[in-house]
């Protein structure tokens, strides 16, 4: 009797901690999921690939090697529009954080709840949270296999490690490190089995996720998938700072090795004591060294980090001080919210507010916003590039010949303002039929010769003439296209 109400207790006590965090991580996205599908043309793939399977109940993927339990999911709400997914997206972050927490409480860290809300307030983190991405729908189903592996439940974490592979495939690259959380040197052979039963299970669940994928596209759909010229290092330096942790939050990080070499002493208060087991703490840094491989191998998206940052709060939890750790906390979060840097020469730049300073960077205007912070940005960024697109969407369909337009990234924005328009995974050989004007994303050499000797008139959309001339070398103005701008044909 005494055991049974042990448990309740401490049931009780874990749905009290679960439904603090969920509750307060979901009503702070509630303002934020309007506005389109976020600044990422994938969140827009998403939606067209929703419609089209939701339609036709055809599998086509968003975009190569697929995402398949969040195309399909999404698949059953697309009608609703961009609210309703925003809100699946956010869900998933606010289950994902309450199960953290959880987590870190399992690790005794006496900060468990600042530690959950911290990860669910860093700018990368809040912001993807509120469109059509798939970084937290993996991050959730991460979270749940690594409780249940804390658990020593090897099934059901393989099982949610293959859920989190069919959001999002590169984090199958987790069982390596969570494998370790089923190991016990005193208990070898009993370890060995459970380790093989979570990877035939983790191995079993992505296998019937992807079984639509390679049905449609064979194991193309691993060969085959788009891969991006690498960014400049300033750019991947703006993806492992601003983007990820906000200007607040960069600051913030760049003091944690001063921070480390003050806090050699071994007896000082710290979230997570030092009597925790070295184990544990080996299965956190396996997982950053994965994770920060994986980025330096193919960096071209802040958001790919985002699987990293849970276990470096639990790192940096366990050796600064406790104090110091507090403050890092409460600098992750307010990053989100205040002092944002952006471009302010784009047609879709963000509105800045009367605290803002716009300073000429080489050819470029970046504007410092002390007023309004990522979030913020990032919504009024979203709102501006609505307005854009339909304005060219607009004075595409005024048109009056047949002309060919060249869309780039806004390709699947245009796609899901056309209905019943293919989900951009026809690519490289989609074209979007719309009025009298050909949308395609990229003009190589073999779409200008065929063009050309069609006499069909050309236009691009702004800022795709650059990346065209990075991606094929092909001067797109020199070969006679004009820039397509709202009102002005």
């Amino acid at each position: 009797m005494g055991f049974s109400y042990q448990c309740y207790q401490y049931d009780m006590k874990n749905c009290i901690i679960f439904l603090i965090v969920f509750t307060l991580v979901i009503v702070s996205r509630l303002p934020f999921l309007d506005a389109g599908y976020g600044n990422e043309p994938d969140g827009w793939r998403v939606a067209s690939t929703a419609r089209y399977i939701g339609t036709t109940g055809e599998y086509k993927a968003s975009r190569l090697p697929g995402f398949p339990i969040v195309e399909f999911v999404c698949s059953l709400v697309w009608i609703h529009g961009p609210w309703e997914m925003n809100l699946l997206t956010a869900l998933a972050s606010a289950i994902a954080a309450g199960v953290l927490a959880l987590i870190a409480y399992h690790y005794t860290c006496k900060d468990f709840l600042l530690l959950a809300l911290t990860f669910a307030f860093i700018p990368i983190v809040f912001i993807n949270s509120t469109v059509t991405m798939d970084y937290l729908w993996a991050m959730m189903f991460v979270m749940f296999s690594w409780y249940a592996g804390l658990k020593v439940k090897p099934i059901t974490a393989g099982l949610f490690l293959g859920l989190a592979s069919g959001c999002r495939i590169t984090t199958a690259v987790m069982a390596v490190p969570f494998a370790l959380l089923f190991l016990e040197k005193q208990k070898l052979n009993s370890s060995f089995r459970m380790v093989i039963k979570f990877c035939i299970a983790a191995g079993i669940g992505i296998i019937i996720i992807y079984l639509p994928v390679f049905l449609h596209y064979g194991t193309h759909f691993i060969t085959d998938y788009k891969r991006d010229s690498i960014p400049s290092i300033t750019i991947i330096a703006k993806f492992v700072t601003i983007d990820v942790w906000g200007f607040i939050g960069s600051i913030a990080l760049a003091s944690i090795l001063v921070l480390t070499l003050i806090n050699r002493r071994k007896n000082i208060d710290r979230s997570i004591p030092t009597t925790l087991s070295h184990e544990n703490v080996r299965v956190w840094i396996a997982v950053l060294a994965l994770f920060i491989v994986e980025f330096a191998i193919h960096p071209m998206k802040s958001g790919y980090l985002i699987p990293a940052i849970p276990f470096l709060l639990l790192v940096l939890a366990r050796y600064l001080q406790r104090y110091q750790f507090l403050i890092m906390c409460a600098a992750f979060m307010v990053s989100s919210f205040f002092v944002s840097v952006d471009s302010a020469d784009k047609q879709w730049s963000p509105h800045p507010s009367q605290m803002s300073k716009v300073l000429p960077l080489g050819e470029r205007l970046i504007v410092f916003d002390f007023l309004q912070g990522p979030i913020w940005n990032d919504h009024s960024k979203r709102i501006q590039r609505l307005n854009f697109i339909h304005a060219i969407i607009e004075a595409g369909d005024t048109i009056t010949k047949k002309s060919v337009i060249i869309a780039g990234s806004w390709l699947p924005y245009i796609i899901q303002a056309t209905p019943d328009a293919l989900p951009e995974s026809e690519l490289p050989n989609y074209t979007l039929y719309r009025r009298n004007a050909q949308y395609i994303d990229m003009m190589n050499e073999d779409l200008l010769n065929r063009f050309q000797k069609q006499g069909m008139k050309m236009y691009y959309i702004p800022s795709v003439e650059d990346f065209n001339w990075k991606v094929f070398g092909k001067d797109i103005k020199k070969e006679g296209a004009i820039e397509l701008r709202p009102g002005k044909l």
